[in-house]
C-alpha cells in the first residue's frame, strides 16, 4: 500500500462538542488533549478516537466500540473502493465482518471515563489502526468473498438437510417480533390500553439498533451516486445482526413550493444483518432525507398514527402520541443527502413568451419579469435577452420548442454571451369577470444547456388570481406565473 498522511477519524462528533451538548460532573479541562482536539502526529497509522454513552459503564463500552466499528467500516470502504466505483451486497457484508472483526483487536493508546449528571456515562477511547492491520483486514474480505464465490459455486450437498434449513424462518424471534406483535392487530379504544400497549413496545424497540452508515452523503446535482448505503439491523438484546428483515425506504425530496415529495423503495439486510441500498440519481437541488425503518412495524405505525390523529382532542395531553413518536425514532435510521447545484454560476438568460385570450402574443413581459425577479434573488447569472418581435412570433408559434429551434431562431449574440437559455410561453387559461374579475395562467416553461445540446428540465403550472382591476390583475398573474416557474425550474438545474 502507498504511504497514507496521517488521519484522525473522529465519532460522530469530537469529543469537545459532546461536552458542550451534556452538561457533566467533571470539569471539561479533565479530559485528556486527543478528546478535546485532533493530536498533533507524524505517524502513517490511523488513530481512532471512539466515543460511547450508556445508563451503565457496560453499555457506554459497547457504544464507543460500535462507533469504533463504523469508522473502521468507513476506512475500509475507502481502501477497498478507492473509485468509488459501488460495492454489490456481498461486499459491503464482507467488509461489515472484517470491521466487526477487528473493533476489539486494535492497540489501545489511551482511554477515558466521565460520569453525566443525569447519571448516565460517557467512555471515550483512542486507539490506532496500524497499516499492517489494514493491509490484513483487506487481504481478509478478499478471503471472506472468495469464500463466498466458492460456497456458491460448489455443488449442494445434503439437498434434505438444504431444504429443511431452508423452511426455518431467517431470524429467530426477538425483539423485532415482539414490537411488531404488539403494534398489530386492532388499536385499543382506552387510553389506558393504548399507553400501556406503546410502552411495552418501546421497551422491546430499545433493544434494537438500526444504522445506516454514512450519516451524510454530499454530491453535486446530475453527478450518479455511485457509493450504497449500508443499513444494519441489529438487536442488543440477542447480542446479534438480523438477518432476511425488509427494511422500508422513504426518500424525501427538498421542500418545493411548500411541498416535499416522497418516493417509496425498499431493501433487504442479508445474511450477516446488512443492507445495500443503491440512492436514485437525484432530480433536486438542496437538502433531502433517506429515511429507513422495519417494513411491518412502518406499517403498523403509520397505521397507529393514523387513528390517533383522527382523534380531536384539544388541550389535552396526548402521552399515546409521544410514546408513538418516540418509537418511530427508534425504529428509524436516517441518512441526510445533500445535493448542490452550480446553476447560479452559469450565464443564462431568460425568455417568457405573454399570450392573450385568443393565444396571440402581447407586448407585456410580466412573467419574464417574475422570473428574472427570482432569478437574481437565487443569484443566478443572467444575461439580456433582447429579440426581435418576428423571433417572438416564430417561436409562439411552435407546440413544442427544441433546443434545435433554439439555434434557428435566436440571434448570436444572444447564442454566443448565454449557457443556457430558460424559455416559457403564459397563456391566459381563463378570464372571468362576473364576479371582479379572475385570471388563470397556464405556463409552460423549459431550460436548455447550450453546451451539451440538451433540455435539462420543464415544467407546467397553472395560477390564478383574483382582483378588481382587469389590467392589474392581469399583470398580477402573468407576474406570480413567472415567478413560480423561476422557483420550480431553479432547483432542477445542475
Amino acid at each position: 500500500m502507498r504511504k497514507q498522511d496521517v488521519r484522525f477519524v473522529l465519532g460522530l462528533v469530537l469529543a469537545g462538542f459532546f461536552w458542550g451538548c451534556a452538561t457533566t460532573v467533571q470539569d471539561p479541562s479533565d479530559l485528556p488533549p486527543w478528546a478535546q482536539m485532533i493530536p498533533p502526529s507524524d505517524t502513517e497509522e490511523v488513530l481512532l478516537v471512539g466515543y460511547g454513552v450508556g445508563e451503565t459503564r457496560g453499555a457506554a463500552t459497547q457504544a464507543a466500540y460500535r462507533d469504533i466499528e463504523d469508522q473502521i467500516l468507513q476506512i475500509l470502504i475507502a481502501r477497498f473502493d478507492p473509485l468509488a466505483r459501488g460495492l454489490t451486497d456481498q461486499q459491503g457484508e464482507a467488509l461489515l465482518l472484517v470491521s466487526q472483526e477487528r473493533r476489539h483487536h486494535l492497540l489501545r493508546q489511551d482511554s477515558f471515563r466521565a460520569l453525566r449528571s443525569d447519571g448516565s456515562h460517557e467512555r471515550f477511547l483512542l486507539l490506532l489502526y496500524e497499516k499492517d492491520d489494514i493491509a490484513s483486514d483487506l487481504d481478509r474480505i478478499d478471503a471472506v468473498l472468495a469464500e463466498a464465490t466458492a460456497a456458491v459455486s460448489a455443488p449442494r450437498q445434503d439437498k434434505d438437510q438444504q431444504g429443511a434449513r431452508e423452511e426455518e424462518p431467517s431470524r429467530e424471534t426477538g425483539a423485532l417480533e415482539a414490537v411488531e406483535a404488539l403494534l398489530k392487530g386492532p388499536i385499543p379504544s382506552s387510553r389506558e390500553e393504548r399507553v400501556g400497549r406503546l410502552e411495552e413496545a418501546l421497551s422491546a424497540a430499545a433493544r434494537l439498533t438500526l444504522t445506516a452508515t454514512p450519516g451524510e452523503v454530499r454530491t453535486a446535482l446530475g453527478q450518479p451516486l455511485e457509493q450504497p448505503l449500508l443499513v444494519r439491523l441489529s438487536d442488543q438484546g440477542a447480542q446479534k445482526d438480523l438477518p432476511g428483515v425488509p427494511l422500508a425506504v422513504v426518500l424525501q425530496d427538498p421542500p418545493l413550493e411548500g411541498r416535499q415529495a416522497r418516493h417509496r423503495a425498499s431493501v433487504t439486510t442479508g445474511s450477516s444483518g446488512v443492507g445495500s441500498f443503491r440512492i436514485p440519481e437525484p432530480s433536486l437541488a438542496g437538502l433531502s432525507r433517506i429515511v429507513f425503518r422495519p417494513e411491518e412495524a412502518g406499517i403498523a405505525l403509520e397505521r397507529w398514527r393514523e387513528a390517533l390523529e383522527e382523534e380531536e382532542l384539544p388541550g389535552e395531553d396526548r402521552p399515546e402520541l409521544i410514546l408513538l413518536q418516540a418509537l418511530e425514532e427508534r425504529l428509524s435510521a436516517e441518512v441526510r443527502l445533500r445535493i448542490d447545484s452550480g446553476a447560479a454560476e452559469i450565464p443564462t438568460a431568460v425568455i417568457m413568451i405573454d399570450r392573450d385570450i385568443a393565444g396571440l402574443p402581447i407586448p407585456s413581459r410580466e412573467s419574464t419579469r417574475g422570473a428574472i425577479q427570482h432569478f437574481q434573488e437565487e443569484g443566478f447569472t443572467l444575461v439580456p435577452a433582447d429579440i426581435s418581435p418576428a423571433t417572438v412570433r416564430a417561436l409562439s408559434d411552435l407546440s413544442r420548442v427544441t433546443i434545435a429551434d433554439l439555434y434557428d431562431l435566436l440571434p448570436f449574440e444572444l447564442l454566443s454571451s448565454a449557457e443556457r437559455i430558460v424559455l416559457g410561453t403564459a397563456s391566459i387559461l381563463r378570464f372571468d369577470e362576473s364576479e371582479g374579475v379572475t385570471v388563470v395562467i397556464s405556463l409552460e416553461a423549459a431550460a436548455f444547456d447550450l453546451r451539451r445540446d440538451q433540455e435539462l428540465a420543464r415544467i407546467h403550472l397553472e395560477e390564478r388570481v383574483s382582483g378588481r382591476d382587469a389590467r392589474n390583475t392581469l399583470r398580477s398573474a402573468f407576474l406570480s406565473a413567472g415567478r413560480r416557474a423561476a422557483r420550480q425550474l431553479a432547483p432542477r438545474l445542475p
